[in-house]
Parts: structure tokens; C-alpha cells; sequence
């Protein structure tokens, strides 16, 4: 597919030792080697046949169930990503748990997958927390090692796509009320300093705690 992103993990952990989530989906999700898992993106990718679009891509809509079964449905979305190079990417997902919190982050430095890591934006993940706290009372939680697979599952995509490493802000919503929605429809999408930047729903009804948007 050209030239891809990997974030290859010595990468990353010859400069620090890094705290990074453990994939609990790799091998059963998506393949479990980097190499399997890089074909079978590529070969979705490539499969993938997507009209010219028009004007500046700000985000991208896909789903999250396991490669095998809506892989190539979302290399259809991942396929206009190809060649950008955005320096942050937000993966707003689902939460497919039980949790008392209505929005939800990683507590750790990184995601892993077989392709790499994929380092969090934690600068960013601070100023959400202040806007969701100001505008809707909503205190993001900071979880570690949790077993959520929609938003991991789009990384591999991403790291396929684009062609540089990009840092992570990844949100999974447990209440998908309309309030949590606005806020983060209005939440800057243009930090300072930064030169580009992605947003990308994984598909936010949750199947196991579904809830209308009122």
C-alpha cells in the first residue's frame, strides 16, 4: 500500500520506557501478528473502492466489530486517510462495559498493537477533561488495562493509512445523551501548535448499553 505509519515499538521504547495498554483483542479480533495483520489491512484497503471527495477530510465513520466481519466495510472509511499525515487522532467509541463513568480515557501511555504503539496525547486528554468539566459536569475517568475493542480495533487502520506516527486522544462514551454528544461535537479540533488533526467515531451506539440519544 506505499508508504505506512508503524510507530514500531523500539521505536518508542528506546527513547523511554513507556506504560503502554496491553492488547486484549489481538489474535482473536484481528490477527496476531504483525505481519498477518498488515496483509490482511492492506488486502481490505486495496479492496476498498472509494469515489474523489472534495474539500478537507475532517473525520471518518466506521465500524467496530472484528476485522473478519466489518474489516472491509471500514477500509471503505480508511481508504480517504490514505497519505494524510495528521500529528494527533481522536478515536471517539462505544464503551461495551459496565462503568459508573459517563466518558472514559486510557490512564496509559500508549496503545499497543502488533504494528506498534501508538502514544496518547495526554495534553490533549487534559484539556478535554477541563472542557467536559465546564461545559457538562462530566468528570473523564482514566482507566487502565480495560478490554474495550472499538476504538483499539480502528488503530490498526490507522497505522496502515497514515504515513507518519501520530499521537492518540482516545475517548470511549458510556452515556450518549445528547449533552455528552454537543460537547464533544464543540471541543476544539485545532490545538495549538498542531498542523493537523482527525476526528473519527467508531461507530458510538453500544450494543451492550444502548442508549437513546435524547
Amino acid at each position: 500500500m506505499g508508504q505506512v505509519c508503524y510507530n514500531p515499538r523500539e521505536t518508542l521504547r528506546q527513547r523511554m520506557a513507556i506504560d503502554v495498554r496491553p492488547s486484549p483483542i489481538a489474535g482473536t479480533w484481528y490477527p496476531g501478528s504483525p505481519g498477518a495483520l498488515a496483509d490482511s489491512v492492506d488486502r481490505q484497503l486495496a479492496a476498498a473502492k472509494v469515489v474523489a471527495l472534495e474539500g478537507e477530510i475532517v473525520g471518518v465513520v466506521a465500524p467496530h466489530a472484528g476485522h473478519v466481519y466489518s474489516g472491509h466495510v471500514a477500509a471503505q472509511a480508511f481508504r480517504c486517510l490514505q497519505g494524510l499525515a495528521p500529528e494527533v487522532v481522536c478515536v471517539v467509541a462505544p464503551l461495551h462495559q459496565l462503568h459508573a463513568a459517563q466518558v472514559l480515557t486510557t490512564a496509559h501511555e500508549a496503545y499497543g498493537t502488533p504494528l506498534g504503539e501508538v502514544a496518547v496525547d495526554h495534553a490533549l486528554v487534559d484539556r478535554l477533561a477541563q472542557t467536559l468539566e465546564q461545559q457538562a459536569d462530566i468528570h473523564l475517568a482514566r482507566v487502565r488495562q480495560d478490554r474495550e475493542h472499538a476504538l483499539e480495533i480502528e488503530l490498526p487502520f490507522l497505522q496502515r493509512t497514515l504515513t507518519q506516527p501520530f499521537r492518540l486522544l482516545p475517548v470511549m462514551l458510556r452515556d450518549q445523551n445528547r449533552q455528552t454528544i454537543v460537547v464533544h461535537s464543540d471541543y476544539p479540533a485545532q490545538p495549538a501548535g498542531e498542523t493537523e488533526q482527525y476526528g473519527l467515531t467508531a461507530d458510538i451506539r453500544s450494543a451492550t448499553y444502548p442508549q437513546q440519544v435524547r
